[in-house]
């Protein structure tokens, strides 16, 4: 860990929260900091062009700690799931009966992007 993650570590904390609430938090620094590592060499290089141990080396680890932060590369990107497939679930749930399927999914997924604040364009040609 840098001194900048740690720092950024210290400035999260609360004051009320564990010493072990703490790794937590410097646990989550490290991990996005070699998950944007990996992102700018994927941007840069292209994905299947770098390996784990490139982005462990940039990072300063080793390949097995990245591998304790990431079961794969592919993780890197992807981030964490559960949290993103739980909003597109209840989302879709919510929708109207009415609706087709795809029109569902779209404002799903539209959900989940504008709780990211992510920008993209929505074309009619999505659901039809």
């Amino acid at each position: 860990m840098s001194v900048s993650d740690a720092r950024v570590a210290l400035d999260l904390w609360d004051g009320r929260t564990s010493f072990a609430g703490i790794r937590g938090v410097a646990r989550d620094a490290v991990r996005d900091h070699v998950a944007q590592v990996g992102i700018d060499l994927f941007a840069e290089r292209g994905f299947d062009a770098v390996t784990v141990e490139e982005i462990a080396a940039n990072v300063g680890i080793s390949a097995r700690s990245f591998h304790r932060y990431f079961p794969t590369k592919e993780d890197s990107v992807i981030g964490e799931t559960r949290v993103g497939g739980e909003l597109v679930t209840d989302a879709f749930a919510a929708r109207p009966l009415d609706e087709t399927v795809w029109e569902s999914l779209a404002a799903a997924f539209g959900a989940l992007l504008d709780s990211t604040g992510t920008e993209v364009s929505r074309g009619s040609d999505v659901c039809g």
